[in-house]
């Protein structure tokens, strides 16, 4: 008798753990909305964004483990005039990010976040010398724009806002048409430490296409 009560405790201790793990996949759609603050005036730039959450749900606090990642979308592109573009990619902690951020249930830190943001690292920031030549791709630092474009110019904000518009595709091509003719990652270097020089010192960085423009089902 003894027995067959132990087996049931374990089987319906079972049956709880596996229904409490059963993993769920949620989209959600968000658009980033980067602030330049320059000498002439705040310059913005943003893009719609479609991620996924998978989440496998739990019964104990330190059961279940979760995965983001960016299924659709567009670099955003921030004109600065004559000092040329900055384009922040998809990076790959971004829609981790963005979903504390949309979330209320979650967020903590509100629209900007930037708590999360200087903790986490910013979205790559890349610019060309040439938007006509992929080669010419340098990296730069949020933290320090002014080594790129010139006094006066710095990251104001990152926003993740949560959204219903739709995510649209053809706005990187109108910077960099060549884009969508590019098979191999784009290979750059980081802006130097001593003004708007690249670095020779520091390996180059790889960037991929899918960082600039995705789109999977």
């Amino acid at each position: 008798m003894l027995r067959h009560f132990i087996s049931f405790i374990f089987a319906c201790f079972a049956f709880l753990c596996i229904s409490g793990c059963i993993a769920s996949t949620e989209r959600f759609s968000y658009k980033i909305v980067v602030t330049i603050s320059t000498p002439e005036g705040d310059k913005v730039g943003g893009a719609v964004r479609e991620a996924s959450m998978y989440r496998e749900r739990s019964i104990l606090p330190d059961q279940g483990t979760g995965s983001y990642r960016i299924l659709k979308g567009e670099a955003a592109a921030i004109d600065l005039g004559t000092r040329g573009v900055l384009f922040a990619l998809m990076g790959e902690r971004e829609p981790w990010i963005a979903f504390l951020a949309i979330d209320p249930a979650h967020n903590k830190w509100g629209p900007n976040i930037d708590t999360m943001i200087q903790r986490y690292g910013y979205p790559p920031l890349v610019i060309f010398k040439d938007l006509e030549d992929a080669n010419t791709i340098v990296s730069v630092d949020g933290r320090d724009l002014e080594k790129a474009f010139g006094e006066g110019v710095f990251l104001k904000s990152i926003a993740y806002v949560r959204t219903k518009d739709r995510v649209e595709f053809g706005q990187i091509d109108k910077w960099l048409p060549w884009l969508s003719g590019q098979k191999n990652s784009l290979a750059g270097k980081d802006i130097g430490v001593s003004g708007d020089r690249e670095s020779t010192e520091q390996p180059k960085n790889r960037f991929p296409v899918g960082a600039f423009t995705k789109n999977m089902k």
